[in-house]
């Protein structure tokens, strides 16, 4: 009998699953933006990824799990306030990295105006409202209202100015006023009111 000599060898694993769920917050804190995603079987790290565009071959990496951590979450405290960021992960193992995961998108809440002050009677039949500027802002709205437990009404709409006139005083009444910031002139991904 004449046996075949042995053939070349090659190795070779399965590919692992990429997150199937991948969930950022919208908004919900002034710190951070917050990343989940599901477990993919057999995965032992995890790398998250983020870009200002949808499609994962733009996104840069911005965080790596040398181990699966106890909670499948991260705290991007890194995310600019007020961007639309998109948050991709992929699940790694002994043998490489899966493909990216879903995607979902996100963003860090914009701080509020600071140091919001309103003339006390200094000017005739108007009252002039300033503020502070806020990182990731280009837009601000001002609201008024009769009492400090009032109903907050636009007074105006969404400009760049970091100050604004009330010329609709009536007599010596007093105003409260409080200021929104947002990242557009239609007041998207706005903060909450000044104090």
């Amino acid at each position: 009998d004449v046996v075949g000599e042995t053939g070349t060898t090659d190795d070779g694993w399965r590919g692992l699953i990429a997150p199937e769920s991948v969930s950022a917050t919208d908004g919900s804190s002034t710190s951070h933006a917050r990343i989940t995603w599901a477990a993919s079987p057999d995965a032992t790290k995890y790398q998250i990824f983020r870009g200002t565009s949808p499609d994962p071959s733009t996104m840069i990496g911005v965080k790596d799990f040398k181990t699966v951590p106890a909670e499948l979450s991260w705290e991007d405290t890194g995310a600019a306030p007020g961007t639309l960021y998109y948050y991709s992960v992929k699940a790694g193992g002994t043998g490489g990295w899966s493909e990216f995961g879903a995607v979902d998108d996100g963003y860090r809440k914009l701080m509020p105006p600071g140091n919001v002050l309103a003339t006390d009677g200094t000017l005739n039949r108007q009252v002039k409202v300033t503020w502070k500027a806020v990182t990731g802002a280009t837009h601000y709205r001002v609201s008024r209202a009769e009492s400090d437990s009032g109903e907050k009404v636009p007074w105006g709409g969404w400009q760049t100015e970091l100050s604004f006139t009330d010329v609709s005083c009536v007599g010596t009444n007093k105003y409260w006023y409080y200021v929104e910031a947002a990242v557009d002139e239609t007041g998207l991904r706005p903060s909450v009111y000044s104090a």
